[in-house]
């Protein structure tokens, strides 16, 4: 990516081993779009409002400091992964400084992966928004095994029944092992409690039109057949 950074394109982002994002003028990202072609080189020109994460957001910088000079700011209790490093977030985040440098330079997403699935094994990934595409990044990443990873909110491309698909999502990371806060989620419903059958359920077929003579026979049962005649003819 370094070969096409210049004075009008920006690194924006680091989404994975072999994905950036590049920012600029609507112009030289035009130019960016024949140059990579020419050379065999795949690309998609994003939708978006602005030119995020480029030299064009240098003119806001000092108002965009301003506004978060008025914010107070606290500790940091839970630990994240920070988007400018890939490294976990330290209290640098404590500042309108590491918010201005946020909103500047590049996102690290994929180191920040990497840190993540450094952590050891039988994590889950859960995107929250909708579709799958951070996922797919993930996907992306050099790993020893396939993460466990699925999103919640369908893309809007798909039909699903949004509290079908939420409910589906939620039961797959219970039986991956995730503990559910189940009093939480039915919160504002009212539920009751049915009990199970006492018994436990035994695989045996009951059909029923069924010959319980000829059952009784068939489980070799003695039941005092005569010489001449079958328990059937009697």
């Amino acid at each position: 990516a370094g070969a096409f950074v210049n004075d009008r394109i920006s690194l924006a982002a680091i989404n994975g081993p072999e994905q950036v994002v590049l920012s600029g003028e609507v112009a030289a990202i035009e130019a960016l779009r024949v140059q990579l072609e020419s050379q065999g080189i795949a690309s998609i020109r994003l939708h978006t409002s602005h030119a995020f994460h480029s030299a064009m957001l240098d003119g806001i910088k000092e108002s965009f400091r301003k506004e978060w000079e008025g914010i107070q700011f606290n500790s940091v209790n839970i630990p994240f992964v920070s988007n400018i490093t890939g490294e976990f977030i330290t209290a640098s985040a404590v500042s309108a400084d590491y918010w201005v440098r946020h909103m500047r330079e590049a996102v690290r997403f994929s180191d920040g992966l990497q840190t993540i699935l450094s952590q050891g094994k039988g994590l889950v990934f859960v995107e929250v928004g909708p579709g799958n595409s951070l996922i797919s990044l993930l996907k992306q990443q050099k790993a020893q095994t396939a993460p466990v990873a699925m999103n919640l909110v369908r893309s809007v491309k798909e039909t699903a029944d949004d509290h079908g698909y939420f409910t589906g999502r939620i039961g797959e990371l219970w039986a991956k092992g995730v503990a559910i806060d189940w009093n939480g989620y039915y919160k504002d419903q009212q539920r009751r409690k049915i009990s199970l059958p006492t018994y436990s359920f035994e695989p045996v077929k009951y059909p029923t039109e069924v010959d319980p003579i000829k059952n009784y026979l068939q489980a070799g049962l003695n039941l005092g057949l005569t010489e001449n005649k079958e328990l059937k003819d009697w």
